[in-house]
């Protein structure tokens, strides 16, 4: 098994405070030029799941595929405060472990959770927490 890789606090990742074409480039590997390709549904699969509740798929296909791997490789190495358990090496059960005894807990379902964030939370994202 690999070691995972180093963490950082979150104004040390290369996706912090970019400014300019040559440090997006290094940061995503990418020219300013892709950006329209990075807008284009063409770059992903999509298709709908079959069952009582159907629900959308879209899958990066390709070098969108990579352009995916190399931010979600960015985004895991940022430190993140210990309450948070949506992150590897941490379970479903660590969180429950954390609540025994202390109150009551809801258990809830974020219904169609990744469509429901839109273009303008993550704008607000990189705007005001990536500086």
């Amino acid at each position: 098994m690999a070691a995972q890789a180093k963490r950082y606090p979150l104004n040390q990742s290369p996706l912090y405070r970019i400014q300019g074409k040559e440090q997006f480039k290094r940061a995503l590997g990418l020219d300013w030029d892709a950006i329209p390709s990075l807008l284009s549904s063409q770059g992903y699969r999509t298709w709908q799941t079959k069952g009582e509740k159907p629900r959308d798929i879209q899958a990066p296909i390709h070098w969108m595929n990579a352009v995916h791997g190399r931010l979600a490789k960015l985004l895991s190495r940022i430190e993140v405060p210990d309450y948070v358990f949506s992150q590897k090496g941490r379970s479903y059960a660590d969180n429950a472990h954390q609540h025994v005894g202390r109150h009551p807990v809801i258990k809830t379902d974020i219904h169609r959770f990744y469509p429901s964030v839109s273009r303008a939370m993550v704008f607000r994202m990189f705007r005001e927490d990536f500086c």
